[in-house]
């Protein structure tokens, strides 16, 4: 039973960790990572492969073009606001006809132009 148990341990030792195994007579030339990168994949796995990376750069592409269409739009605000601004603080109006007219003290009421009613 032990000689049973004992030949069952080395067989999952070497099976397991090759290391630790007895060292075979004939050494290989080449470690089997390299044979299996140099094999050749399955052709749909390659083409899946190129959609995704093909996927992958348009993603990039579009995510550089969306980000300098916003940076782009925010400094033609600014600069649209700078100019509104300047144009307020030399008394100019945006309709060229000086400053809009006084507005008298603010009213509480209905923010979108109601009477101030309340509906039931």
């Amino acid at each position: 039973m032990d000689s049973a148990r004992y030949s069952y341990s080395q067989r999952v030792i070497s099976r397991f960790f090759p290391q630790l195994s007895a060292p075979q007579a004939v050494p290989q030339a080449h470690p089997p990572q390299a044979a299996a990168r140099g094999r050749r994949r399955h052709p749909f796995l390659r083409r899946l492969e190129y959609i995704f990376w093909f996927a992958g750069a348009a993603a990039g592409v579009w995510f550089v073009l969306a980000s300098l269409g916003i940076i782009s739009f925010q400094v033609m605000q600014a600069r649209r606001l700078e100019k509104l601004e300047s144009e307020i603080s030399s008394g100019v109006g945006a309709s060229g006809l000086g400053a809009s007219a006084p507005m008298g003290p603010l009213q509480p009421g209905d923010p979108f132009g109601g009477n101030g009613r309340r509906r039931r």
